[in-house]
């Protein structure tokens, strides 16, 4: 029995994206569990907003 993708891909608009972006940008992320300082999203390095992006999706 051959396996087939019954699914849709939908990608998103860019309106959607910039609606994305700006709730990331209003938002405060503590991205150390250790640290009671909150940042922006856009403020943190790049290791921590992958860390971040893969906890938010």
């Amino acid at each position: 029995m051959d396996w087939i993708w019954r699914g849709t891909y939908v990608p998103a608009t860019r309106n959607e994206l910039q609606r994305i972006q700006l709730q990331l940008e209003n938002e405060r992320f503590s991205f150390n569990g250790q640290l009671i300082e909150k940042r922006s999203f856009a403020d943190s390095s790049k290791k921590g907003t992958n860390a971040g992006r893969k906890n938010i999706l």
